[in-house]
């Protein structure tokens, strides 16, 4: 019998002392705020759920979803179990330590898919909705990226990075895993 892979109340943080993310049970990033703590939000679902914006994945035939953290870092790991295959996304904001003992915590979030079994396939629901959502938010192909801005209002923008094409990820076409992938979050260009 086929498990409902239905919306939890429950989530993970991610994050890198700059900035922070909420990831819902089944692998929907709900919160995300760049570049800091205190800067409006890229995506706020978990404010109002029609228009607070998200940036989901929606496997095809998903049989279960599991979640944990990589022992004890602040890396999420969803596992989604699929008829077609398994595979995982590991949710991390990247914070380096220098030489000289300071830190750089840059304003990204990476979404690293992991290929673990079959050919799993999966849409990639990209609903940026900037500075909660108080004006639309336009979305512009480029060959290598999507840029993310407000349409009118303060201006605010990000980028969207990824060895999958990007093209597929803007118009939630299917997209099948066949080896490890990347999506980069990212307030700078």
């Amino acid at each position: 019998m086929e498990k409902q892979c239905e919306k939890g109340m429950d989530y993970g943080m991610i994050g890198n002392c700059r900035s922070g993310a909420l990831v819902s049970s089944k692998g929907a990033i709900e919160w995300l705020c760049l570049p800091k703590f205190d800067s409006g939000s890229v995506f706020a679902k978990l404010l109002d759920d029609i228009i607070g914006g998200s940036f989901e994945i929606l496997p095809k035939n998903c049989l279960d979803i599991s979640q944990k953290y990589d022992g004890y870092t602040n890396i999420l790991i969803t596992r989604f179990k699929c008829r077609e295959g398994t595979f995982e996304v590991h949710d991390f904001m990247p914070r380096y330590k220098l030489d000289h003992g300071n830190y750089y915590a840059p304003p990204d979030l990476i979404r690293y898919f992991k290929h673990i079994e079959g050919k799993p396939v999966f849409k990639i629901k990209y609903d940026p909705k900037l500075e909660y959502a108080k004006y639309p938010t336009k979305i512009k192909f480029r060959t290598n990226y999507l840029k993310a801005q407000t349409a009118q209002g303060d201006y605010d923008s990000n980028y969207l990075y990824s060895s999958m094409n990007v093209y597929d990820v803007m118009c939630q076409q299917p997209l099948t895993l066949t080896k490890d992938e990347f999506v980069l979050i990212s307030y700078n260009q």
